[in-house]
């Protein structure tokens, strides 16, 4: 098993830090006692700020270093998901004596790889690339070929067959988004369509899955999993899985169709439906297809990792997508610059960094974080910065 970073009690008192956004006084009270917390708990903050690939590591080493550019690749920045980490990975950077620069290939492979070659071949220090499991063998190769440092951002990079990492990652934990996504669901479903206890045999659940991309199938088999502990005598009859194959993960027109269909066939087979996405562009999907059947009443929706739906609760808009299953981008961030920063630094090798982190039968450390639910109510809690996250993490 990969390693899970142990966060949950700092984005807790992160959460915090946002809930009392202007009271100084008591931001810097709570900044105080989550370091006294973790020095008496051995919490995540303690024991990774003597790693190397973390913020108090990278930045005592900017110190005594010139500035490197770090450019950030990525197939595609339009959404909210990409364009907060673009924001967080340029907040890092600036206190980490780094020059940030940032390309949005705009969903054109040609152009995203035209990018990788053209800044290997300026001779900028590091990548931090963002792309799917289709494109990263010709980025390897590209890299390779320019003996430029790169690093995976929200996909971690497997070889051919998408068993092997070939590099190290900092990511989400999928296993552990899916079954929280089915835990919320089923707990909070009262509050969100306004009913009293439901009959589970009377709700379908609808998982939105793209089997072909390994790290995103995990999240599926957590759901899964989760479901079937739950309510192992309505798996067969209650569980619907929905591959979202066309177009990959930005395919919401994918979505769309194929929920809109089963729900045209099957709506009325149960009184309430609960929908699963794995990825934030089928949930936009899956909700256009609820609306349009007139069924916003009757149907919960989760996405894992995505944002465009805070975009949608910070202009006051509600509609049947309920939550966010990720964590906030400035904290999956940090590891992602600063392991790159200590590899470029010369204080780490891609073999050498986070070897605690190791999946068994593999050869690159892999971060993983606990997720988070985001909703209406708690949506500001997503856009914390860098300085909140170090505040609560390192109490300074």
């Amino acid at each position: 098993m990969k390693r899970t970073i142990a966060i949950l009690s700092v984005l807790a008192m992160l959460f915090m830090l946002a809930a009392c956004t202007g009271d100084k006084t008591t931001q810097e009270q709570e900044g105080a006692s989550v370091s006294e917390d973790e020095s008496a708990n051995g919490a995540a903050g303690d024991a990774d700020a003597v790693t190397t690939g973390w913020y108090p590591d990278a930045l005592a080493a900017a110190e005594s270093r010139d500035t490197y550019t770090i450019v950030y690749i990525s197939i595609a920045m339009t959404d909210q998901l990409h364009s907060s980490l673009n924001l967080a990975l340029k907040e890092w950077c600036s206190k980490l004596n780094c020059e940030y620069v940032s390309y949005d290939a705009k969903a054109d492979y040609d152009a995203f790889l035209s990018a990788v070659e053209t800044y290997a071949s300026q001779g900028v220090d590091g990548l931090i690339i963002d792309v799917d499991v289709s494109a990263q063998s010709s980025v390897r190769d590209i890299c390779a070929s320019y003996d430029v440092q790169w690093f995976p951002a929200m996909s971690p990079f497997m070889d051919d067959n998408n068993e092997v990492y070939v590099a190290p990652a900092a990511i989400l934990d999928s296993y552990e988004c899916g079954q929280k996504q089915v835990d919320w669901m089923f707990d909070s479903y009262g509050t969100e369509l306004g009913v009293s206890e439901v009959d589970p045999s009377k709700i379908g659940y609808i998982f939105l899955d793209w089997s072909p991309h390994p790290e995103i199938h995990l999240r599926f088999e957590g759901a899964s999993a989760r479901y079937a502990e739950r309510y192992p005598d309505l798996f067969e009859t209650n569980w619907f899985t929905i591959d979202v194959l066309p177009g990959g993960p930005e395919n919401s027109e994918g979505a769309f169709d194929l929920v809109s269909a089963h729900l045209s066939t099957n709506g009325n087979k149960f009184d309430y439906w609960f929908i699963g996405s794995a990825t934030d562009e089928f949930a936009i999907g899956a909700t256009r297809a609820v609306e349009q059947l007139g069924l916003e009443d009757k149907c919960i929706i989760s996405a894992i990792m995505g944002g465009s739906v805070i975009e949608e609760w910070k202009a006051g808009e509600k509609s049947a997508w309920k939550s966010l299953v990720t964590v906030p981008l400035v904290v999956v961030s940090e590891p992602m610059i600063c392991g790159l920063l200590s590899i470029l630094d010369g204080r780490a090798t891609y073999e050498t960094l986070w070897q605690d982190s190791v999946p068994a039968g593999q050869t690159y450390g892999v971060i993983e974080f606990p997720p988070e639910i985001f909703t209406y109510e708690n949506k500001d809690l997503y856009y914390a910065t860098v300085d909140e996250w170090i505040k609560v993490k390192y109490g300074s």
